[in-house]
């Protein structure tokens, strides 16, 4: 019986010693809380608007590193960017384009040519899949498509937006 007085107190112990430091942890996260809520000074300055960007990510399953990405979107001149050594991306649409955009990527070794579609600023990857949801879209061959595109037919772009193409994903 003593055996099972010197367990069972051992375990109280170290039960009470776990509320304490979660009350104390729980005290800490809330006044932590109340404290940021303060705020600062009450003066603040505006926000400066973040320019709108397509980012993403260009594979075969292997990242497609150095490859040449270009957003030929609705109104503004093509956007002309590379990927990192990850296949991600990143094209600035701070030059007066506007979405929905086409966009088409080459590199890797051997060469590969895919394209995807974006129907807003935001995270668009290039890959197989999505180079086969816009040929889908299209009924046509997406690289002869990207190459005659330019903003005054931009209007065509739209027709795609129901399919969903900048997000073949979500299509599954």
């Amino acid at each position: 019986m003593n055996h099972f007085h010197c367990i069972y107190g051992e375990f109280m112990s170290t039960l009470i010693g776990y509320r304490q430091k979660g009350f104390v942890l729980a005290s800490l996260s809330a006044a932590t809380w109340l404290l940021s809520a303060c705020g600062g000074s009450g003066t603040s300055t505006p926000a400066t608007p973040a320019v709108p960007t397509l980012q993403g990510l260009a594979a075969t399953g292997a990242a497609l590193p150095g490859a040449a990405v270009t957003a030929k979107c609705s109104s503004g001149a093509p956007i002309v960017g590379t990927t990192a050594a990850d296949g991600s991306f990143s094209l600035s649409l701070s030059g007066g384009q506007t979405a929905p955009c086409l966009l088409q990527v080459v590199g890797g070794t051997p060469s590969v040519t895919l394209h995807g579609f974006a129907t807003q600023a935001g995270r668009v990857n290039l890959t197989p899949l999505s180079d086969l949801v816009v040929s889908k879209a299209l009924g046509s061959d997406p690289a002869l498509a990207f190459a005659a595109y330019d903003a005054a037919k931009g209007g065509a772009i739209p027709r795609l937006r129901p399919l969903q193409v900048a997000h073949p994903q979500s299509m599954c």
